[in-house]
């Protein structure tokens, strides 16, 4: 069984543990079957931690289900994300092409050089009142 109690051995060589080790355990006694895992999982006379009831199992596979579904739902889109990068990239290499401007360069541009075309909102001093210069819009 797993846990935190085990014994320490002192070192062994490689070739002597391969010597003295036990032979694989066939998959079949590997497998539990459900009724067997269940026992286990919820008996603490069986070995088990006792500690899962049906609405805990219950929970978990759900979680199970949804997570194949998602993992099955990537599987099935994957071929398609290639196409999808080829188009975002070929878009971005025709905007290049055409010289497509990048309007938020060019605000900073304008606001960076101070031109004197735009105007800016000043406020009186002795009232709270606004005197709004047009602005225009780019």
């Amino acid at each position: 069984q797993l846990g935190w109690n085990y014994l320490e051995y002192c070192p062994l060589d490689v070739d002597e543990y391969e010597m003295h080790h036990s032979l694989r355990r066939p998959l079949r006694n590997l497998c539990l079957n459900y009724y067997k895992r269940k026992e286990l999982l919820g008996n603490k006379e069986a070995g088990g931690k006792g500690d899962f009831d049906e609405q805990t199992l219950k929970a978990a596979w759900k979680d199970v289900k949804k997570t194949k579904s998602k993992r099955n739902l990537t599987k099935a889109t994957l071929p398609m994300r290639r196409v999808e990068d080829v188009a975002e990239s070929a878009m971005r290499k025709m905007g290049r092409v055409l010289g497509k401007k990048d309007k938020d360069k060019d605000l900073m541009e304008i606001w960076c050089k101070g031109d004197d075309s735009v105007e800016t909102a000043t406020t009186t001093s002795t009232a709270n009142e606004r005197t709004v210069s047009p602005i225009p819009v780019l």
